[in-house]
């Protein structure tokens, strides 16, 4: 069971674990727009059976120059066993691997218990250069079509470098609260 998941409000702030530098790294949530809808369906499945390879869903995916993040809430449908793959490579934090190397990259089995279409509770965080993949499997008697959904809130941001220093020295010393959180799926 996973721990309730608040979403962050506008004018808060998130940080992440730069594994290249070996220190959190600071963004200011600095304005929020809500209301976003992504449904996905795949390909029909038949009882027991399992999505040959993952489905890579790189869009929605805020734009390489613009200052954003989207925070992805994942609504799945019932009668699927969906294994979630969320690229992260602990170097770069980027996608850099073919969809036959993504096996490694598991981070969750979830059915529509764990994060349902209608209440989504897994959170997924995306930049311009991570994105999920999905596999479903048919867990049921009848032949079906898995269906996902992803609930987006887009943040606008201020990166780590631009944070004026009296405000990165209260977040540093935890003065002002900041959430974890990973691109790698759920913290």
């Amino acid at each position: 069971m996973m721990l309730p998941f608040v979403v962050p409000p506008a004018d808060s702030f998130v940080r992440y674990f730069n594994w290249d530098t070996r220190q959190w790294m600071y963004l200011w949530l600095v304005e929020k727009e809500e209301g976003l809808k992504y449904p996905f369906r795949f390909p029909a499945l038949a009882p027991g059976a399992e999505q040959a390879s993952p489905t890579i869903i790189d869009e929605p995916k805020p734009m390489a120059e613009s200052p954003h993040i989207y925070l992805a809430m994942l609504g799945l449908w019932p009668g699927f066993r969906y294994t979630v793959y969320y690229p992260y490579n602990r170097k770069t934090l980027m996608f850099e691997e073919e969809p036959q190397d993504i096996s490694r990259d598991v981070t969750a089995y979830l059915d529509y218990d764990d994060s349902p279409h209608d209440a989504p509770k897994y959170p997924l965080w995306l930049t311009n250069k991570t994105y999920p993949g999905f596999q479903p499997r048919n867990i049921t008697y009848t032949t079906m079509r898995p269906q996902i959904q992803l609930d987006i809130t887009r943040y606008r941001i201020m990166r780590h470098e631009r944070i004026p220093a009296d405000v990165m020295a209260r977040l540093v010393s935890g003065e002002l609260p900041s959430m974890p959180i990973s691109f790698g799926g759920a913290f």
